[in-house]
């Protein structure tokens, strides 16, 4: 067992050490902004769009990757809060579909100002 666990730490310090010796950058991960809000998660989502639509315009240089590669972590954070609240509208206008659907009129009227509320958010 020692030598099993000794020539796999073995292996993957050799294979760290090539890695780094051979002049490979390391891969730099990023928070990225965070989106609280889905309209800060909306903002979030359409600056970096344009950021990102801006740097592959022409020449695409090093550097410019790099920062595309950090506007993708704001990017996945945005679309991960727009995609959960989405899917709690989806919820919401199946609850006001249902309640209409049998004429609960109190229902009909709290998950239809929930669902609208939250739709005018996406579309004006």
């Amino acid at each position: 067992m020692k030598k099993t666990l000794f020539a796999l730490i073995s292996t993957t310090l050799i294979a760290s050490f090539n890695a780094n010796a051979s002049g490979h950058n390391e891969v730099r991960h990023f928070a990225g902004d965070q989106s609280a809000t889905l309209e800060q998660a909306l903002e979030n989502f359409s600056s970096n769009n344009k950021q990102v639509a801006q740097l592959l315009k022409g020449e695409v240089s090093e550097v410019d990757m790099a920062k595309i590669h950090e506007l993708t972590y704001s990017l996945e954070n945005a679309l991960e809060k727009i995609r959960k609240d989405l899917d709690s509208l989806a919820d919401t206008l199946e609850n006001l579909h249902n309640a209409s659907e049998v004429m609960k009129r109190d229902e009909v009227i709290k998950e239809g100002q929930k669902y609208i509320s939250t739709a005018q958010k996406v579309v004006k």
